[in-house]
């Protein structure tokens, strides 16, 4: 999940939380989003890690259970609001 928030919280528009995104890039060794995602996905790769949620659970059957399960409430510190599960949903494919 961290590479589908990684690329969520890309397009924030709240005042600081751009800054710290790119803080955040090159503390991953990248220079904007597509990087750091590169770089994140390029470890867990080499240690035989999934990188996508297809790939430990099937979205069409399984997603509206998955984000009904999601504590919204602990998200609230999120750059950029995790309310419309469709929008987040196209984050997963």
């Amino acid at each position: 999940m961290l590479l589908v928030f990684l690329r969520y919280n890309s397009s924030s528009n709240s005042p600081g939380d751009n800054r710290t995104l790119e803080d955040l890039y090159g503390l991953l060794g990248g220079t904007d989003v597509e990087s750091a995602v590169a770089n994140v996905r390029r470890i867990m790769v080499s240690c035989n890690l999934k990188t996508r949620l297809s790939e430990v659970m099937d979205l069409e059957s399984d997603f509206d259970g998955f984000f009904d399960a999601v504590n919204l409430e602990r998200l609230k510190n999120n750059p950029r609001p995790v309310e419309d599960r469709v929008v987040f949903r196209s984050y997963l494919d």
